[in-house]
């Protein structure tokens, strides 16, 4: 009989040790790669930078800089067309995190205001507009890039061929 209770204590140790790591890899949180390049718009930026991700599409959907700070302080951008080309440049280089190929997105609208420049870019596929997408840049009068914001749809591959 003792022999039985210690072979049965000793079954039950060893399943709660085999759980164990099971139940610690549960807990734990996966470790998160930066596969888009969210990391490299931060360590390019000068300022403190805060990064919003859509939910939906776990891409950027807001990028900041708090403060004084450039998002892309190496293109100047002081003047309207120099806003121009900066939010351009900006996006060139990211537009794959905020879910767009580069050549998706055009610039629809630059609007100036007291604050600087807002440039408004929309999204298109095979020559079709992209319902719902928008991204808008923002250049402040200092010739600083201090917010992205917006949606493009990523990952398209769909056809655009009319048919009923």
């Amino acid at each position: 009989m003792k022999l039985l209770n210690r072979g049965l204590a000793l079954a039950v140790v060893g399943a709660g040790l085999a759980a164990l790591p099971t139940i610690g890899v549960q807990a734990a949180p996966a470790a998160q790669a930066d596969p888009d390049g969210v990391a490299a718009m931060a360590d390019r930026a000068t300022g403190d930078v805060a990064v919003t991700r859509e939910e939906a599409t776990k891409k950027v959907g807001f990028i900041r800089v708090k403060g004084d700070g450039d998002l892309l302080p190496s293109v100047e951008g002081s003047s309207p067309d120099a806003a121009k080309q900066k939010a351009d440049a900006y996006l060139d280089q990211y537009a794959a995190n905020f879910g767009a190929r580069p050549d998706e997105l055009v610039r629809s609208d630059v609007a100036e205001s007291a604050a600087g420049w807002t440039a408004t870019y929309t999204q298109t596929y095979k020559g079709v507009d992209v319902f719902g997408s928008m991204l808008r840049v923002q250049v402040d009068r200092e010739g600083d890039l201090t917010s992205v914001n917006g949606y493009a749809a990523p990952d398209l591959s769909l056809s655009v061929d009319p048919r009923i």
